[in-house]
């Protein structure tokens, strides 16, 4: 989670609303087991995406360091580089 968010607990709450609604709608169109077998691939990969994000995020951050004028400001903001 970003560490300037004005409110992580609301956004941690609506994280887990967001969850259980998919797992909700997961249940209503497939049967039990298969619905819970694609909730949890779906939640593997977005384990996966945060921590590919992370790689991304210590990559910029090295270019950034050693040659800054090589990272577009745009980059420097989205990964919080600034």
């Amino acid at each position: 989670m970003r560490h300037n968010l004005g409110n992580p607990d609301f956004i941690r709450t609506q994280n887990l609303v967001y969850c259980r609604l998919i797992r909700r709608y997961l249940g209503q169109k497939y049967p039990q087991a298969i619905a819970e077998e694609k909730f949890t691939h779906m939640m593997h990969l977005l384990a996966e995406l945060h921590i590919l994000r992370d790689k991304n995020r210590r990559v910029y951050a090295e270019i950034e360091r050693q040659a800054p004028q090589k990272v577009d400001g745009a980059l420097l903001e989205f990964y919080e580089l600034q």
